[in-house]
């Protein structure tokens, strides 16, 4: 399965409406593979759309989700003034270089229980609690 983000352009001061995800989930065809739609209307720079579509490569999903988009875009009345701007799957590269930028985290204390944040509790017998060579 893959999340194919699609980016809709729309008339400037008009709202995607509200209901854009079930919308376009009505026009779902059976080869379209489409598992979930969701909506982030105030995405910037543009509203976003979340496609969750069972595909054999990333390539057919995101084939998929503009021709899925565009049909339902063509076919209903409230979103015709809108298109597809982009369609890719999200990358999350900018979650992990904005951890690099953040400032270093202090280190935690080991718990009462002899738990340290990254592994299990130590006992007087090791680490997992097992006898000791």
């Amino acid at each position: 399965m893959y999340l194919v983000h699609v980016r809709l352009c729309g008339p400037p001061g008009r709202p995607l409406p509200p209901d854009a995800h079930t919308l376009v989930l009505s026009h779902a065809q059976d080869d379209d593979g489409l598992e979930h739609v969701c909506l982030h209307p105030h995405a910037r720079p543009d509203p976003v759309l979340g496609l969750y579509l069972i595909a054999d490569t990333l390539d057919t999903a995101e084939t998929k989700a503009v021709a899925l988009c565009n049909r339902a875009l063509l076919g209903t009345p409230e979103l015709d003034a809108w298109s597809v701007r982009s369609a890719a799957a999200p990358l999350i590269t900018p979650f992990y270089e904005a951890l690099f930028d953040a400032p270093p985290v202090p280190p935690t204390a080991v718990a009462e229980n002899g738990q340290d944040p990254l592994g299990p509790p130590r006992t007087s017998s090791g680490p997992s609690g097992g006898a000791t060579e």
